[in-house]
């Protein structure tokens, strides 16, 4: 395991890039190459963009043996289980695996059940997107948000992420349907940060800005993220059957050929409703990935050389 990491920076005066950080990473995820390095630019992105929550903290659940999680050609609709294997590279392998199947069938959908957490959406659904589909994606996570007007946590911050078209007709957006994340209550506890206005209730079910007091936290945009992170709980926990199961979530994807079903070229049509947002002064999200020659900040850098310098020590031993 040691002789992949040879030819990386050794010293955090090195400069560590986007693309050498994903490299020297991939290898390590328990993951074939195309997932393992999907995997590793997924976590690479997320501390590019000041989320280590999303990024080199999930390495802490790399241990134990590769399970493959996708083993033959996917069907139009199924199953699979990531208990055991290290949750982004299951959503990389799933991801990878839906873009044949929806060039078989036309639309292919994945229920997972057993991932812990895996960070962000964007970047495996950006997969889809790149081979020509539309790509959605949800996942379930434990109870700890509050129905709207409720007072005690019933559904998880269960995030949605949407991917659509390529270049600067790219739309991506992937975000909770929770007023903050989990991440962002931890970090707020750690420093003693107030909570934004209406994002948390204490045990009474009364709002609160103080990250001790929470207790659970309120949907975003009231009503309607309320809903949103209802429907993700019947996608992803109830219909994958993850729901109340206590080894992991459940992540529903998503992929739809729109060129089976549209008439005319789809990706003008989403070119001109982009150019109309736009003149109508909306932001396009587009959830761009970094470019391969990005370096890493020093803080980032040096989090990573720890990483790769405990990998190592564990290669000895073993």
């Amino acid at each position: 395991m040691g002789e992949a990491l040879t030819d990386m920076p050794a010293r955090v005066a090195d400069v560590w890039t986007a693309a050498k950080a994903a490299a020297a990473l991939a290898p390590l995820l328990k993951a074939d190459a195309q997932a393992g390095r999907l995997a590793a630019e997924a976590l690479v992105e997320a501390e590019l963009l000041g989320m280590p929550r999303f990024g080199f903290d999930l390495l802490e659940e790399l241990g134990g043996a590769k399970k493959p999680l996708v083993t033959a050609p996917l069907p139009a609709i199924s199953r699979l289980d990531g208990a055991g294997s290290f949750a982004p590279a299951c959503l990389a392998e799933a991801a990878l695996a839906l873009v044949p199947a929806v060039h078989e069938h036309g639309m292919a959908a994945v229920f997972l059940t057993g991932i812990r957490g895996f960070g962000r959406l964007a970047p495996y659904l950006r997969v889809i997107a790149e081979a020509g589909h539309i790509g959605f994606g949800a996942a379930h996570a434990p109870a700890f948000v509050a129905p709207a007007g409720g007072v005690r946590g019933v559904v998880g911050t269960n995030p949605i992420g949407f991917a659509a078209g390529s270049g600067e007709d790219r739309l991506v957006f992937d975000t909770a349907t929770s007023g903050i994340t989990m991440a962002a209550l931890k970090a707020a506890r750690q420093t003693g940060a107030a909570l934004p206005a209406g994002t948390a209730i204490d045990a009474s079910g009364r709002q609160t800005g103080d990250p001790a007091e929470a207790a659970a936290l309120m949907p975003r945009g009231g009503l309607l993220g309320s809903l949103m992170g209802l429907m993700v709980e019947v996608l992803a926990g109830v219909a994958s059957g993850a729901r109340g199961e206590p080894d992991g979530r459940g992540v529903f994807l998503l992929a739809i050929d729109p060129a089976r079903i549209a008439e005319g070229d789809w990706r003008q049509k989403l070119s001109h409703l982009r150019g109309e947002w736009l003149e109508a002064e909306g932001r396009w999200p587009q959830a761009q990935p970094f470019a391969p020659d990005t370096p890493l900040p020093p803080q980032v850098a040096q989090r990573l050389s720890g990483w790769l310098e405990r990998v190592r020590e564990t290669g000895n031993r073993t």
